[in-house]
């Protein structure tokens, strides 16, 4: 079912794609007196409009990186404090280092676990229990285009791709290389106190992330170093990877 619904979500965006670029296009040609600002999630402006070639051409592209520390922490703090929630560090820090720098993500977590606190009705106080329920929240809430992904990559027969795939999503570099990948996968398994997959066995998993198979979740940059096909589903695979009670490192430098 999965697969069948990857497939006609990945139709779904490449149709979608040619759409866009030939609008974009059209309203170049015909010289219309308007101007556009559109927002994409994508590794540069000539991907988001790989669907016609010259389309890229029409934009004067404004690159964004990751949402700073800071302004993370801003987000989370300004609003709990407008709604009355007694929020803490602790708490800012761990939805901030989630986020994977999308404010999105930020907003998102922030709300399902304000909504949590209201309903709680106790006096505004932000408890572990909340906090893992407005996870578990957001997580069951999260896009299709997300979840079905993840689920395809990690429900196997083996139960040890979601691991791997955490170790993935570790630390702050977008791109990373195998051997930083098993580090991390290695410090995760220590602290569940599992025992840790050999580095072959390891990196068959990491290759076949790769695969359509696996909703091809990763995509190898060069040889030896890996990313997240979209981008967004890192910070999901953070989410999931806090629902249980794994920490991984911060995702942006300090």
């Amino acid at each position: 079912m999965l697969d069948s619904q990857d497939e006609s979500l990945m139709g779904f965006v490449q149709q979608s794609q040619v759409l866009f670029t030939n609008f974009v296009k059209q309203i170049s040609d015909r010289h219309v007196p308007a101007r556009f600002i559109f927002c994409g999630i994508g590794e540069s402006t000539e991907k988001i409009m790989a669907a016609h070639a010259s389309a890229d051409r029409y934009f004067h592209a404004v690159g964004l990186g990751q949402l700073p520390w800071e302004a993370r922490f801003e987000i989370v703090s300004s609003a709990a404090e407008k709604i009355g929630i007694r929020n803490d560090r602790d708490t800012t820090i761990r939805i901030a280092r989630i986020s994977d720098g999308f404010p999105h993500y930020v907003h998102f977590i922030s709300e399902k676990l304000f909504w949590r606190v209201y309903e709680a009705k106790n006096q505004g106080i932000i408890t572990a229990e909340l906090f893992s329920e407005a996870m578990a929240d957001a997580a069951s809430a999260m896009d299709i285009s997300l979840r079905g992904p993840y689920e395809a990559a990690t429900r196997k027969y083996s139960d040890d791709y979601e691991s791997v795939l955490w170790a993935a999503a570790d630390g702050h570099e977008l791109s990373r290389r195998s051997a930083d990948i098993f580090t991390s996968y290695e410090r995760i398994m220590k602290a569940r106190d599992q025992k840790p997959l050999d580095r072959t066995r390891f990196n068959q998993r990491l290759n076949s992330l790769k695969k359509p198979t696996h909703a091809s979740i990763l995509s190898g940059t060069r040889q030896g170093w890996y990313e997240f096909t979209e981008k967004m589903l890192r910070g999901y695979v953070r989410l999931r990877a806090e629902q249980s009670n794994v920490v991984l490192d911060m995702d942006h430098p300090a």
